[in-house]
């Protein structure tokens, strides 16, 4: 099985140790979501399960401002639809006394192989290019996922759910 990581997406206004906590308010709400007793979603409660209990590693995301913030989650919410995998997400509002009730983080538990899929150039560079089929069969968009950096395990293709997670992922850089 393959390693998760818990990814959230904070509002870039927060300070450092905010980012932080809201981030931890967003996986109570995930814990919240999803039930062992929810049937329809007991995937996304064990994905979220098997996390909390053998993974633990925490990413905190720039998220960008409140509509940002907003955009993503919904933006996960569709994506969650189509992807070959359960992916547990959520997310945090503060409450009207504190922030007006906007919505200050989301996040989502991810598998290795979409955060760690490369694109096109980092994945010719991984291989030796005798391993690597000529650049015409690939379309340059394309995301990679590999093992011991020499065997591809994933192919993620430009318009699949996969591949836009893999973009939103990578559009964000690391709160601070």
């Amino acid at each position: 099985m393959s390693d998760l990581r818990f990814y959230t997406f904070v509002n870039f206004y927060l300070s450092s140790i905010q980012q932080g906590v809201q981030s931890f308010h967003v996986l109570g709400e995930m814990f919240n979501k999803y039930g062992a007793d929810d049937l329809p979603s007991i995937d996304h409660y064990l994905r979220l399960n098997d996390w909390s209990r053998n993974h633990k590693t925490l990413i905190v995301l720039n998220g960008g401002a409140n509509a940002d913030i907003e955009d993503t989650y919904y933006k996960l919410e569709e994506l969650s639809r189509s992807l070959s995998f359960p992916l547990p997400f959520a997310k945090f509002n503060e409450d009207s006394k504190s922030l007006g009730g906007i919505i200050t983080a989301c996040g989502c538990v991810l598998p290795q192989e979409i955060y760690e899929a490369v694109d096109f150039r980092k994945a010719s560079d991984l291989l030796d290019a005798r391993a690597f089929m000529p650049q015409s069969t690939y379309e340059a968009r394309e995301c990679f996922f590999f093992i011991n950096d020499n065997v591809i395990t994933a192919r993620y293709l430009p318009g699949t759910a996969e591949h836009e997670l893999i973009a939103l992922l990578k559009s964000c850089s690391l709160a601070r």
